[in-house]
């Protein structure tokens, strides 16, 4: 009797823990469905007015230009970030492309950016970087350069807007269409309209 009585617990303590052990935990998502470059939980929204109304960029005609708006998170020490400055230099007559340096990829990405940010004409400062990030230092040297604590916190306030906005890659563009949806994109594009 005992030995029939300790086969029916087992078996239905079994019967109970075989699916519990059976089921996996399913995988949480980490990029979104619409987006796959995009990591779930990026608030695009916050990024990009963000960027407008608390940031420090870096445009050819200054953020209240009519033309169309594109805002960029960008590193000066991230190749990708490089060819797309170089990609979207024909279509600054079109697009008003406001570029903001965050801190991404190592602490020369902060004296660079501060040092572009303190200059007399970022615009033109900026271009010499990105146009010469093929060199040694990727981009300006600016070792043994003065660059003030000022522009330093203001390339990490930039940071601070990416990050809290959820942003993890650079570049990160994003498009407010007319809509009013953002769009993000991580690669250069022809035309505005190849923005979905």
């Amino acid at each position: 009797m005992e030995l029939k009585r300790r086969t029916f617990c087992a078996a239905a303590i079994s019967s109970i823990a075989l699916p519990v052990m059976a089921q996996t935990p399913a995988k949480p998502q980490i990029f979104s469905e619409e987006y796959p470059k995009l990591r779930c939980g990026t608030d695009l929204e916050a990024i990009y007015n963000n960027f407008l109304e608390k940031g420090f960029g870096i445009s050819k005609y200054g953020k209240d230009n009519p033309l169309p708006k594109i805002v960029i998170a960008t590193d000066t020490q991230c190749p990708w970030c490089a060819k797309m400055f170089i990609a979207f230099e024909p279509m600054t007559d079109k697009i008003n492309f406001i570029w903001y340096p965050v801190a991404v990829l190592r602490d020369a990405s902060v004296a660079q950016a501060a040092y572009i940010l303190q200059s007399g004409n970022p615009w033109t400062t900026f271009t010499d970087n990105e146009e010469n990030f093929k060199n040694e230092t990727k981009g300006l040297d600016v070792s043994g350069k003065d660059i003030s604590l000022q522009y330093r916190n203001e390339v990490w306030d930039n940071s601070k807007i990416f990050r809290r906005g959820g942003g993890t890659v650079v570049p990160l563009g994003i498009y407010k269409n007319p809509a009013g949806k953002y769009i993000p994109f991580f690669e250069p594009f022809k035309k505005l309209e190849d923005l979905k």
